[in-house]
């Protein structure tokens, strides 16, 4: 009696039926036997599903036979069957470490441009709908340190916010400033470049907790928070110690990266759960419109900026 495939095997075998318009053997359906203990239930239904059975095993012609079937036959199949991420997540895998092999190869000649393009579309798509529900889920995650990995992760969502080919230069990046013991000077959160002219912009970052507005003012009037408007003067600070330095920070790189009028972004707050009342909203805009060389944007309006690409891309 052969062994019962453990979980790992199972995800083996998955692998190795790499194209569904060959024909398998007897010997080859053999070892698909499952046993429910050693699999999930998922995997069970799935490769008993595939070799078209219930509870019993089939003979291997009717298995040829419904390989055979026809390759939309096959891939209704796989959109109906496969719900596991991670054996998806295996399959992709399997081919990015097979990408040498001829036979696999010579399948992937078949794709048209177009199924590419789709693809690669909706490849873009699920990940942007895993980041952007990852972040919602962290809403109220008070650390900035979290929020700096997460979008130095995925900072080609921040390069959304500027109309310019831009790309991350550098995250954390010194602009100068030290006293001679060594002390002070500044470190950014981000610093970006745009991949054709090599300007740069300034991004800092602080949470979606950080409070924007402060107390009423007078009748329907709020105050700027403190926080928002500390890092505001830090943020122009930045941009003031990067103009000062530029040419001692570039000497020994010259045109890596220019400094002509830079950019500045915040990126702070959760206009969705603080500005609840009309006399807040207006508070806030009145203030943030008045800033020229700084471009405030709160958390939720990037994920909203972000739902829009979702949206585009899904609509292509």
């Amino acid at each position: 009696m052969r062994p019962a495939l453990s979980h790992e095997e199972g995800v083996l075998v998955l692998e190795n039926l790499n194209n569904f318009y060959n024909s398998f053997t007897s010997d080859q359906i053999n070892i698909l036997r499952i046993n429910p203990k050693s699999v999930s239930y998922d995997e069970n239904k799935l490769i008993r599903r595939f070799l078209g059975q219930d509870r019993q095993v089939v003979d291997s012609s009717s298995k040829q036979n419904y390989v055979k079937n026809g390759s939309k036959v096959n891939l209704k199949f796989l959109e109906e069957k496969i719900k596991d991420s991670e054996i998806i997540s295996d399959i992709i895998d399997w081919i990015v470490e097979n990408e040498e092999n001829p036979e696999l190869l010579k399948n992937f000649r078949k794709l048209t441009p177009e199924n590419l393009s789709k693809l690669n579309t909706l490849s873009g798509i699920v990940t942007l709908k895993n980041c952007l529900l990852r972040w919602e889920e962290n809403l109220l995650h008070s650390s900035e340190d979290f929020w700096q990995k997460e979008f130095e992760d995925n900072s080609y969502v921040i390069s959304q916010l500027f109309t310019s080919p831009v790309t991350i230069m550098q995250s954390k990046a010194y602009l100068g400033g030290k006293n001679i013991d060594n002390t002070g000077g500044s470190l950014v959160d981000y610093l970006f470049v745009n991949k054709l002219t090599k300007n740069t912009s300034i991004i800092e970052l602080k949470t979606p907790g950080t409070r924007l507005l402060g107390s009423n003012y007078r009748n329907t009037i709020y105050n700027i928070s403190a926080e928002l408007s500390g890092a505001i003067v830090q943020l122009s600070n930045y941009k003031d110690e990067l103009l000062k330095n530029y040419y001692p920070l570039t000497h020994l790189n010259k045109g890596i990266f220019h400094a002509y009028d830079p950019s500045c972004i915040l990126i702070v707050g959760n206009f969705a759960t603080e500005l609840d009342s009309e006399e807040k909203v207006k508070s806030f805009e009145l203030f943030r419109q008045q800033l020229q060389n700084i471009q405030i944007i709160t958390f939720d309006e990037l994920f909203e900026k972000m739902r829009l690409l979702i949206h585009l891309l899904e609509g292509s």
